[in-house]
């Protein structure tokens, strides 16, 4: 049984997905924080300061899970689909919306 009560931390607003939901949070080794949800699947990448980068969007219902490899590579699953897709390199250009690729450059 607790005898004491103690105050929650303070806690204030990082950023905004602007996402209907979030379903997945996952931070790499450079202190990115990558959020993903739906309604469409999206996935963001947010820096220390919050500010907010989409590396992933598809006409999918959600993004679900997310993984970082130890090489940086960040994989994304979507809900519903079984699909899932795979990161390249960080330097490469963004994600295209073309359905034949599976990459996306973060």
């Amino acid at each position: 049984m607790m005898d004491k009560l103690f105050l929650a931390p303070h806690f204030a607003e990082f950023a905004d997905a602007n996402l209907a939901y979030l379903l997945a949070l996952r931070a790499d080794s450079k202190g990115n924080l990558y959020a993903a949800g739906g309604s469409n699947a999206k996935v963001l990448r947010l820096d220390a300061s919050g500010k907010a980068t989409t590396v992933f969007e598809s006409s999918e219902l959600a993004a679900q899970a997310l993984a970082v490899d130890a090489a940086g590579n960040l994989f994304v699953a979507r809900l519903l689909t079984g699909k899932f897709t795979r990161s390249r390199r960080r330097d490469n250009p963004p994600f295209s919306s073309n359905p034949k690729r599976n990459t996306f450059g973060i």
